[in-house]
């Protein structure tokens, strides 16, 4: 049942900036435990004390009173997982829970949904089944955000702040099996990595519905990733050929993917023994490129999915921040490149 005040955006909202419990009942003038029960919808606050919470926010009344009562979560399976801090973490997710409400009603008003397959008997099987299903042509994909968004998967991007974690992957709608990749846009990642990082993130999505996030899951998430990106039977005739680093360069501008991946796919694929995959390695770790690799002239892939929905809904409804229930403000951090695609 909806309640006028929807205490789960009050939480998320007070985690997106970072704020304590504490400095937040301080800056409302009330006990903390009178905005604990508020956060746990054990009480309702009382209209002037919702008035003053909007307020304080920054954000119009009905931020806080939408139709939808559940936010979707999904900070479960992504990389460097141990690497971000908590505090940081529910920084990022509630973020990023706050950004997907807006796909979610997009989604609502376009009826888009995710063309997905089920798992097969292996994750290679998987990539296999899926390339199929969504007709890739054989051999390395041109821009694979394009390909996603042509199958609806929707690739939310936004700065996290940090670069201690790439991305993960959220199950929006079970009923239409929405999938939305929460893509990390910080710099620091490479254009090789973060292919592979939303191929990791599609590999979780389709193989690991009710699994653990453990080693295996991770494991099966990169093997699928590997497979889609650089199918066996393609990319294994480049591989048998002398692997020397101007032909991994060559390699790395055809398949998009960095010289370490091309080295873990040959190794993999039986064609590289692993002591000479190892040789290659501490020769990129000498020379400082297991994270500073030449780019080999690939460019970032830039999402484009989500803001054409925004657009085609501001031509019904030209004041997107009300349509959304945020302020003008909240709506140009979101999405500062909108006013320029119209």
């Amino acid at each position: 049942m909806h309640t006028a005040f929807n205490a789960s955006l009050l939480k998320l909202e007070r985690e997106r900036r970072g704020w304590s419990q504490t400095f937040l009942a301080e800056r409302l003038a009330v006990k903390q435990a009178a905005l604990s029960k508020y956060e746990r919808g054990a009480v309702e606050p009382p209209a002037p004390m919702q008035e003053r919470i909007a307020e304080t926010f920054d954000l119009p009344i009905e931020f806080f009173r939408p139709e939808t009562a559940e936010i979707p979560t999904g900070l479960i399976f992504h990389r460097k997982r141990a690497a971000a801090p908590a505090r940081v973490r529910s920084m990022i997710e509630a973020d990023a829970r706050l950004r997907l409400l807006d796909v979610l009603r997009l989604a609502a008003e376009t009826g888009l949904r995710s063309r997905l397959i089920e798992r097969q008997k292996t994750p290679e099987e998987t990539a296999v089944a899926l390339r199929r299903f969504w007709n890739v042509p054989k051999g390395p994909i041109d821009n694979f955000i394009d390909l996603l968004e042509q199958n609806g998967v929707v690739v939310l991007e936004f700065d996290f702040g940090t670069d201690l974690l790439d991305a993960f992957f959220v199950r929006l709608d079970v009923e239409t099996d929405l999938v939305c990749i929460v893509l990390n846009s910080n710099e620091a990642f490479s254009p090789d990595r973060i292919r592979f990082t939303l191929a990791h993130e599609l590999g979780h999505a389709l193989l690991h519905r009710d699994a653990f996030p453990d080693k295996k899951a991770e494991n099966e998430a990169n093997n699928f990733a590997a497979e889609l990106l650089a199918p066996a039977k393609d990319v294994a005739p480049d591989l048998t050929r002398r692997l020397d680093f101007e032909r991994l360069k060559a390699l790395k501008a055809k398949w998009k993917m960095s010289t370490s991946a091309l080295i873990y796919r040959a190794k993999d694929l039986g064609i590289l023994p692993e002591s000479a995959a190892r040789r290659y390695w501490m020769y990129l770790s000498q020379m400082q490129m297991r994270k500073n690799e030449p780019l080999c002239g690939l460019v970032r892939e830039t999402p484009s999915k989500l803001e054409q929905m925004l657009k085609t809904q501001s031509e019904q409804t030209p004041n997107m921040p009300e349509w959304l229930r945020i302020s003008d403000a909240e709506f140009e951090r979101r999405y500062p490149r909108f006013n320029a695609l119209k």
